[in-house]
């Protein structure tokens, strides 16, 4: 796993991955409506129209972001947002949860 910091690139599979896992994680209580309502721009994560994508990646941008790179899989397996002395936000992938990390 390899720490580092957010590309502009980054931003469709970032926003796929807030997207299905808030949805999975912390949204899965609520109807398919109040999903929507809640994900904002992130419900159009898996869309390809540009002016979506635009969208996510604003909501991404913030003075810190990094994602962790899994070298093996070629992937984010996740992504933390912040700022000095706090966290906005901390995602993983479901399937790199309690895998453990080693940052280089």
């Amino acid at each position: 796993m390899k720490i580092r910091r957010y590309r502009e690139s980054d931003a469709v599979e970032v926003g796929q991955l807030v997207a299905d896992t808030f949805r999975r994680c912390n949204l899965s209580y609520t109807s398919p409506a109040e999903q929507e309502r809640l994900l904002g721009p992130f419900r159009h994560a898996h869309s390809e129209d540009p002016e979506h994508q635009h969208d996510i990646a604003a909501v991404i941008r913030a003075p810190l972001v990094l994602v962790a790179e899994d070298g093996e899989q070629g992937m984010i397996a996740g992504v933390l947002r912040g700022s000095p002395g706090r966290l906005h936000s901390l995602f993983v992938r479901g399937t790199c949860h309690r895998r453990g990390s080693a940052v280089r």
